[in-house]
């Protein structure tokens, strides 16, 4: 019987979607930081155009795939929170039937 509050599954899901998705972004930015630093080294040396090209197009996807996890956390994070929600967080119905039963 679907609600409007969260069930536990939906937030124990959450929470390993937010968990995986920091892995994520922890990998992204460190290849990032990489591509950043080699087309530092390509400009001062011999900067072959398409190569230049190719670095400086893996640094923008790399951070627009990091801003789009960003916001998957935060939609994420809203789920999880709405577990704890006064009205019809799970949580709180928990609580509510194990004190007052």
């Amino acid at each position: 019987m679907p609600t409007s509050s969260t069930t536990f599954e939906q937030y124990h899901e959450a929470k390993q979607k937010v968990a995986s998705f920091n892995d994520e972004i922890l990998s992204l930015s460190s290849a990032l930081e990489q591509a950043q630093q080699m087309l530092v080294l390509l400009l001062l040396t011999n900067p072959d155009p398409n190569r230049v090209q190719h670095v400086s197009q893996l640094i923008t996807t790399n951070s627009q795939k990091i801003a789009a996890l960003k916001n998957s956390i935060s939609q994420q994070e809203k789920v999880m929170k709405k577990g704890f929600d006064k009205k019809d967080g799970v949580f709180v119905k928990s609580l509510d039937k194990a004190f007052f039963i």
